[in-house]
């Protein structure tokens, strides 16, 4: 009799593990060899995560290029030349008869301020384009044209900016203070030792032609 019962657990237990080796089997796969099939493992699915994309436009966060924007009728230009933190008083330079505000982004649709006021949001955001209005002007003759700015006021100067005058080159020197410059910070290009002798000599053979005054080459 313990004979025969030690055959049939043999038994029992090759059926459950096999004749030779195998892949392991889960705890689900071991009792159901064993019991014939009644326990069975219950597969667990994925959790299953859903993203929607956002359909809001991305607007800046304050990189890009700066626009000066005159808010009476949403007409804007671009600042190029002009360091960080010197937009402002160059935009109101070139419009000084209305009320500017300096904008960045990419492109003017996603432009916004200091605060974080979108361009595309001012009432009067591209209002330029279907009217003119004569009182809404930056030269104070008329809605079109910006007001000329003298060298002295040129915010956007760098050390080193050759700068054509009706007395000859100069080259702005850099000043502390900002604008405007003093006629020390414009100074004849022997004077000015970080350029070269070769650049020196082109710049003294320069002529100032009529109308030049006022313009300078980076």
């Amino acid at each position: 009799m313990r004979t025969a019962w030690k055959l049939q657990a043999a038994a029992v237990l090759l059926v459950a593990f096999g004749a030779g080796p195998a892949a392991a089997q889960s705890p689900g796969d071991f009792f159901a060899a064993l019991f014939g099939g009644i326990i069975r493992a219950v597969p667990i699915a994925p959790p299953t995560i859903t993203v929607t994309p956002s359909t809001e436009p991305r607007r800046s966060t304050g990189g890009g290029v700066a626009f000066c924007v005159r808010t009476c009728d949403g007409r804007y230009f671009p600042l190029s030349g002009v360091s960080s933190g010197q937009e402002e008083g160059r935009c109101a330079a070139l419009c000084p008869a209305a009320t500017t505000t300096v904008f960045r982004g990419g492109s003017i649709e996603h432009a916004t301020d200091r605060a974080g006021a979108s361009y595309a949001d001012m009432p009067n955001a591209f209002l330029y384009r279907t009217k003119l209005t004569d009182a809404c002007t930056c030269t104070g003759n008329g809605p079109l044209g910006l007001a000329a700015v003298p060298i002295e006021e040129d915010a956007s100067l760098q050390k080193g900016d050759i700068v054509m005058q009706v007395d000859g080159p100069r080259i702005f020197a850099g000043a502390k203070g900002g604008v405007p410059y003093s006629p020390a910070a414009f100074v004849p290009p022997e004077r000015y030792p970080r350029i070269s002798s070769d650049l020196k000599r082109r710049i003294q053979d320069l002529m100032v032609s009529r109308g030049a005054t006022g313009n300078f080459i980076r």
